[in-house]
């Protein structure tokens, strides 16, 4: 199991004068791409998770110029303990 924040920054200016869902990112959307994004490959590492999943969100987003990912894995093997997680932090921008 994996836990992932995101965080995606974007201009506002369109949505502030519009006031149309066709301005923003629909974010139950957002949260439903970056779930099987996640899910979709099995891999070992989670950088390699963050990266294709970060990749994927200013792909299918083009109004998002930055994405934020935070995967947290709970319990990871190898710890040997049981309330200890791994959590892994990426910033990826928008090319221009």
């Amino acid at each position: 199991m994996l836990l992932v924040d995101v965080s995606i920054r974007l201009d506002l200016t369109a949505v502030a004068e519009s006031d149309a869902y066709a301005d923003v990112v629909d974010l139950a959307d957002l949260a439903a791409f970056v779930r099987e994004s996640v899910a979709a490959q099995p891999r070992r590492l989670l950088e390699t998770i963050a990266v294709h999943a970060a990749r994927g969100v200013l792909r299918r987003y083009p109004a998002v110029d930055r994405v934020r990912l935070r995967v947290i894995k709970p319990e990871p093997a190898g710890l040997d303990a049981a309330d200890e997680s791994v959590t892994l932090r990426l910033t990826r921008r928008a090319r221009a």
